[in-house]
């Protein structure tokens, strides 16, 4: 199976190098390549490390089976969506989604713009390398409806655990909304622990969150380890979270800093915007996550 990763940010890597092990013909597009690739490891204790599978290449061919589209949400151009109507291929958007972004993907590619949701959780670190988790609780998710059943075996024989469902653009718009307040208040303060420290953001990050889950109830039905993890949402629960990662998993820190607080701000300005929008437009308070917005942009 051809297959077009575009992006070449840790998910993009990820999976272009599980999908490489198996046999895969992938190419991955990026206009710039990664600096220091050196692979992707496994941060789970599994040991596994995989050959980058990135070259970097910023034209569109015709030819591939489908795509994958791994890139932050304000890359998401008229440019790139030109790009990617070339590939004349299903192309799998593994990224986070909200309705007016997710409309007007759809508006210029119609039914080849497929939702995903992506089961790899990773980062950069700073010698280049990729570190990632595979969650069993949080497989990778792509529409049944789009006729891409060989792609998910290849990935779930790749060892990145996936399944086909309907209705995922919901779901995924349901979790992006969830989740983003909590990645505006990272964004805004630069660390977690800066982030917990300072109580005025975090009253503002859970208000913003309760504002936002009323939403997303509308927007579609999130898988059940949202529920889990929104458990943690709060002044007291996210510091008692934070302490249990540091003895469980002290990297999942690192992570959490150099994926939201640093690397995704731009996105946290960009989605958090929409999702005030669409707040706004359904007839939803909006308030706290306008307070929390304006403080990310400064």
């Amino acid at each position: 199976m051809k297959i077009t990763v575009v992006g070449a940010g840790a998910t993009g890597r990820v999976f272009a190098a599980h999908l490489s092990s198996v046999g895969a013909d992938v190419s991955v597009l990026s206009r710039h390549a990664p600096r220091a690739a050196n692979g992707v490891e496994r941060a789970d204790g599994s040991g596994r490390i995989l050959a980058d599978a990135v070259h970097a290449h910023a034209g569109f061919a015709a030819g591939s089976d489908a795509a994958l589209a791994c890139v932050p949400a304000e890359a998401v151009s008229d440019d790139l969506l030109a790009g990617l109507d070339e590939l004349r291929a299903p192309i799998v958007f593994m990224m986070p989604l909200l309705p007016e972004s997710w409309h007007r993907i759809r508006e210029r590619l119609g039914a080849r713009a497929v939702a995903a949701l992506p089961g790899v959780t990773g980062y950069v670190r700073s010698d280049g390398v990729v570190r990632y988790w595979l969650p069993r609780s949080a497989p990778t998710v792509i529409d049944a409806d789009a006729g891409l059943g060989e792609l998910a075996k290849l990935l779930d024989a790749s060892g990145v655990h996936t399944r086909l469902q309907r209705e995922v653009s919901a779901a995924n718009q349901a979790v992006t909304a969830t989740f983003l307040p909590l990645v505006m208040a990272l964004a805004a303060s630069g660390s977690t622990h800066a982030a917990l420290a300072n109580p005025m953001l975090l009253g503002e990050a859970t208000d913003a969150t309760g504002e936002a889950q009323r939403l997303a109830a509308e927007l579609g039905h999130p898988p059940g380890w949202v529920s889990l993890l929104t458990k943690f949402v709060g002044p007291r629960m996210l510091k008692l979270g934070l302490g249990l990662a540091e003895r469980v998993s002290p990297e999942t820190i690192d992570y959490a800093d150099a994926q939201f607080a640093r690397a995704r701000r731009g996105t946290a300005r960009w989605l958090g915007a929409e999702l005030i929008r669409v707040a706004e437009a359904r007839g939803f308070d909006a308030a706290a996550m306008r307070t929390l917005h304006a403080r990310l942009i400064g």
